[in-house]
C-alpha cells in the first residue's frame, strides 16, 4: 500500500516477491490466528496486496496456506533442533500443528507430496543420536513424539491435559527412549 492510501500499490513486481509477501503474511497472522479463522482478504491485507493474487497465484486461500507449510515447518525445525526439553511447547510447533491439521481436511494432497519430510527427519536423527537408537526405532519413537505433540495441541481439552503436562510427556519420551536404547545395546551385545 502506498503512504497516501490504504490501498495495494499498482507498480508492477515479480509474481515470485509477492507470493514471499503473501507467505510471510500469513505465517505472521497464523502466529495469532488459527487457520480456519483467517480470510483471504485478511491476508491480502496484512501482505499489502491485492485480494486477487492469493486467487491468481496459489488457486485460493488453501493453495497459499498449504505454500505457506514448508515455512511454518522450517520455523519449527529451529524449534526442535536442540531437542524438545523446553516446559511449553513453542508457539511455533503450536502453529505448525494447527496448520497442518486444518491442511489435512482442506489440501490433504501437500502430504502426499512429503513437504513434511524435513520435520521428520530432524526429529528421527535427534533420536537416533540421542539415545542411540537404529533408524527404524528412532522413526517409530518420533512418530509416537509427533503424535503425542499434535494431542496436546488439537484435543489438550479433551486429554484434560494441565499446565506442566508437556513437560511430563517430554520427560516420558526421554525415558522410552532411553529404556529402547538400553534394551537394543543388551539385544546387540548378546548376539554378539
Amino acid at each position: 500500500m502506498s503512504a497516501t492510501s490504504n490501498r495495494p500499490s499498482r507498480a508492477r513486481r515479480p509474481r515470485a516477491e509477492v507470493q514471499d509477501n503473501l507467505v510471510e503474511a500469513t505465517l505472521r497472522l497464523l502466529d495469532d490466528h488459527d487457520p480456519k479463522d483467517l480470510t483471504s482478504r485478511q491476508i491480502a491485507s496484512a501482505a499489502n496486496e491485492h485480494l486477487r493474487y492469493v486467487a491468481d497465484f496459489f488457486g485460493g486461500q488453501a493453495g497459499l496456506l498449504a505454500a505457506t507449510l514448508p515455512r511454518a515447518i522450517e520455523e519449527a525445525i529451529a524449534e526442535i533442533s536442540p531437542g524438545l526439553t523446553k516446559d511449553e511447547l513453542p508457539a511455533r510447533i503450536r502453529k505448525l500443528v494447527r496448520l497442518s491439521a486444518w491442511l489435512v481436511q482442506h489440501q490433504p494432497t501437500v502430504f502426499a507430496e512429503r513437504v513434511h519430510r524435513p520435520l521428520f527427519n530432524v526429529v528421527i536423527d535427534f533420536h537416533e543420536k540421542e539415545y542411540g537408537l537404529d533408524r527404524p526405532t528412532a522413526r517409530l519413537l518420533t512418530q509416537r513424539s509427533l503424535a503425542g505433540i499434535y494431542a496436546y495441541v488439537l484435543f489438550g481439552p479433551i486429554l484434560d491435559l494441565e499446565d506442566g503436562d508437556f513437560a511430563a510427556h517430554v520427560e516420558l519420551t526421554q525415558t522410552i527412549g532411553n529404556a529402547v536404547a538400553e534394551v537394543q545395546r543388551r539385544s546387540n551385545t548378546a548376539s554378539t
